[in-house]
């Protein structure tokens, strides 16, 4: 089988490599300068023939070229970046702030409570105004994708 004899079906009619697959199924003609090429040789180099036929014509592809898609994937991957960002910096600032109030009250009173601590940040939390929450929010994200980036990148 020549390579003008190979033709593709298209992907409505299933995978359309049935005459291509049988292509192995004949013996290969002896040539003295060569192996015999095998058929799984043959199969590996149709499959491949057939996939670069059909890659850039499957719904999958077209779908990922479309701008929206392009767009839509950039924005969900940003946004739970910055979500993994704000939550993680949040609860790293949450986890000092409770543990330098426990340090100050054993340092201030030899008093070593962590509920006591934990209730005065979360005091400190409560008295906070929504805008300062979110200068604080961006604030604590922008510094841990800083401090993620310089050091474990």
């Amino acid at each position: 089988m020549t390579q003008s004899e190979l033709r593709f079906r298209p992907l409505s009619e299933g995978i359309g490599l049935g005459i291509l697959k049988s292509a192995h199924h004949k013996k290969p003609k002896k040539i003295e300068e060569k192996p015999p090429v095998s058929a799984v040789d043959i199969d590996t180099s149709v499959m491949r023939q057939a996939h670069a036929a059909y890659a850039p014509h499957s719904v999958g592809s077209q779908l990922r070229a479309r701008v929206e898609t392009r767009f839509l994937v950039a924005f969900a991957r940003f946004m739970a970046g910055l979500g993994t960002d704000i939550f993680v910096g949040c609860f790293t600032v949450l986890i000092l702030a409770w543990a330098g109030v426990l340090a100050w009250n054993a340092g201030a009173g030899g008093a070593f409570r962590g509920s006591d601590a934990f209730f005065v940040v979360l005091d400190f939390i409560g008295a906070v105004t929504l805008s300062q929450a979110i200068i604080g929010l961006f604030a604590v994200s922008l510094g841990w994708r800083l401090v993620r980036t310089l050091l474990f990148r």
